[in-house]
């Protein structure tokens, strides 16, 4: 599986909504994808912008998934009560479809980091659950 950078980062995301939940410490996600590349609002602190490819498919389609903080940083809950990033272990995922949540899940197994990533399906059973 490919994933990489793309130049147009803040319009690729843009549709993307949450579709489960991804428990990986900040300094892990950076060392997975490198430093945070969005972010900034009043409701997020910070967001990583992940393009990926299956190369298992004929589909070259790219996936786009976000992961991100969401209510609970210095932005949206202040200073006294939000949380630092960099003691974050609870994230969002957003995507544009489970394919994309899916390729994510794949992606972090294939790199050896053991997650849980939580869907965001009606039955809230997890995708995939590694100790």
């Amino acid at each position: 599986m490919s994933i990489f950078r793309h130049t147009e980062i803040e319009t690729l995301s843009n549709g993307t909504s949450l579709h489960g939940y991804c428990t990986l410490h900040f300094k892990t996600l950076v060392k997975i994808f490198g430093e945070p590349n969005g972010g900034g609002s009043d409701k997020s602190d910070i967001s990583w912008v992940i393009v990926l490819q299956d190369e298992r498919s004929d589909d070259e389609r790219i996936h786009v998934v976000t992961i991100y903080d969401w209510k609970i940083g210095y932005n949206y809950c202040g200073e006294e009560e939000g949380i630092d990033v960099e003691d974050n272990s609870q994230w969002n995922v957003g995507s544009h479809s489970m394919k994309s949540l899916d390729l994510l899940d794949r992606y972090l197994l294939e790199k050896g980091y053991s997650t849980f990533i939580q869907t965001n399906r009606k039955t809230n059973f997890p995708m995939s659950y590694r100790h």
